[in-house]
């Protein structure tokens, strides 16, 4: 992957140069991992969709055949399996490294412990780590890291999300393209490498009662246009895009785990008026995508008025 970026870079290769109506530009840079990651696992080009896990074939003309296919996912998937063993090793920086923190500014640093002949990673506040506090964050690596993975993955995968932070620009056709993408995005991240991982993550911070993630909203947006055969797209909102996760480290036995929720006694029942009106968008939404028989947009927006939504 680092000698195709550099190759691409030499040769000039950028991604698709972008103009609004307000006068933004976007693209025209080199294209980062993540973005040539995407487009060498698209489907599309070879006559395939992905949608919610399964694969089906499309409409259109494959463009590459199918032994360069497998050649090129085959070399994808030995590269990923290196890397993995060289962390497995300690040779690789862990997912998080220089993007976690606790709530009270301290980076939060990866280390082991051996016990028993087995070897365990935690993330550790820094003062902690130098001795310089009694108080910090002490969580399990893999547990932060299996919650990060998964809550993005699921916020990829819910089309609503996914519609209430970006904007295309194509129409349905390229609103669909997108959350196709992002679907695909969210079936895959668990299987991509951690480099990749880190360019969408741009900053952690766990607390003592929830852990926030901040994603890093331009490479996300540039990772999805490429991966929806280069659909316009702009975000809704200058703010960061962050995902905020109720969870606490929790000792049991001899062991801290990373627990997610709240605390006992704190959960609030739901609002089912509330459940209703998420219910119907659902299912609004989902009628609109597919084209079938469904209400028009007109008399969604009546219904919407009237139960002032």
């Amino acid at each position: 992957m680092a000698d195709l970026k550099r190759w691409l870079d030499a040769e000039g290769v950028v991604s698709k140069r972008r103009c609004f109506k307000d006068g933004k530009v976007v693209g025209g840079v080199p294209m980062s991992r993540g973005a040539i990651y995407q487009i060498l696992r698209n489907r599309l080009y070879r006559g395939e969709i992905e949608h919610r896990g399964e694969i089906q074939t499309g409409k259109h003309q494959p463009i590459i055949d199918q032994d360069l296919w497998q050649s090129v996912q085959a070399r994808l998937t030995e590269q990923s399996g290196r890397k993995r063993k060289a962390r497995a090793t300690g040779m690789d920086p862990a997912l998080l490294a220089g993007r976690a923190f606790d709530d009270r500014g301290n980076r939060l640093t990866p280390t082991y412990a051996i016990k028993a002949g087995r070897r365990y990673r935690y993330y550790v506040s820094a003062p902690l780590v130098r001795g310089a506090a009694q108080n910090g964050i002490r969580v399990p690596a893999p547990d932060l890291e299996c919650l990060v993975t998964d809550e993005v993955a699921t916020r990829l995968r819910d089309p609503l999300w996914v519609t209430g932070r970006f904007a295309v620009n194509l129409g349905i056709a390229g609103l669909r393209r997108i959350i196709d993408a992002a679907s695909q995005l969210g079936h895959s991240i668990g299987h991509a490498s951690d480099a990749n991982k880190r360019l969408l993550i741009e900053r952690l911070v766990v607390g003592e009662s929830e852990v926030s993630i901040r994603l890093h909203a331009t490479a996300l947006a540039e990772v999805l246009s490429s991966a929806a055969d280069g659909s316009a797209l702009t975000l809704r909102s200058e703010n960061p895009i962050d995902i905020v996760i109720p969870a606490r480290a929790m000792r049991r036995g001899k062991q801290v785990r990373l627990v997610i929720g709240t605390a006992e006694g704190d959960h609030v029942p739901p609002d089912p008026s509330l459940l209703a009106l998420v219910s119907d968008a659902y299912r609004w939404f989902d009628d609109l995508r597919r084209g079938g028989a469904g209400p028009s947009l007109r008399s969604l927006s009546e219904s919407a008025s009237r139960l002032h939504m």
